[in-house]
This record gives structure tokens, C-alpha cells and sequence, in this order.
């Protein structure tokens, strides 16, 4: 499918094996255009996350007490834990997100 996706699934360690490995192969289809926009607690003892920080264009980890998520009624509430943020597309050429997710920073 082509388009831009944001994926920010439950913190639970089966949905994030499952939805890891969804995103890395839904972008080695070369046949549609796709950018995937994702953020997870940073878990580092987890093999997905490390085969997902080999597969992104950009990943980075974000501090804890030193970015922040949105409830729904646009309340800012700091991050007590590590997140780690992905960019996964299918393009041939190298594009910056290094700048993507500054918004989340405190």
C-alpha cells in the first residue's frame, strides 16, 4: 500500500515482535511507495528492536525525562522511560529524518 503510516502499537512485547516485523517487510515491497513513522519504549534486551534499528533509515533513542507523549486531550506528559523512534521506506535515496521527531523533545 502506498502512503505514509504512523504505528505506535501497545507496549507489549508480543505486539511489538509482531508489528516489528510487519514493518520491516512491508517496506522491502518495492513495489509501492511507503514511509513508516514509529515510536517504542526502548527495550533493548529485545531482538526485534535491534533488527529494526539495522532495517531503518533512522532510528534514535530518546531520554527518558526528556521527551514527551500527547493523551489524547493534548495533554504533555514526560517520558520516565527510554522510547526509541523508527523511519522505515522503500525509496532508493537516502532522505533526513533526523530531524523528524523533534517535536517530542523537552
Amino acid at each position: 500500500t502506498d502512503g505514509t503510516w504512523v504505528v505506535n502499537p501497545p507496549y507489549i512485547a508480543s505486539l511489538l515482535e509482531a508489528v516489528g516485523k510487519k514493518l520491516i517487510k512491508s517496506v522491502s515491497n518495492k513495489n509501492n511507495n511507503l514511509t513508516i513513522f514509529s515510536i517504542m519504549p526502548y527495550w533493548s534486551d529485545m531482538k526485534i528492536i535491534a533488527n529494526m534499528r539495522k532495517k531503518a533509515k533512522y532510528s534514535k533513542v530518546l531520554e527518558r525525562d526528556k521527551h514527551f507523549y500527547e493523551t489524547p486531550t493534548g495533554k504533555k506528559v514526560i517520558s520516565k522511560f527510554e522510547s526509541i523512534v523508527f523511519v522505515f521506506d522503500n525509496y532508493d535515496d537516502d532522505k533526513d529524518y533526523s530531524t523528524a521527531f523533534d517535536t517530542m523533545l523537552t
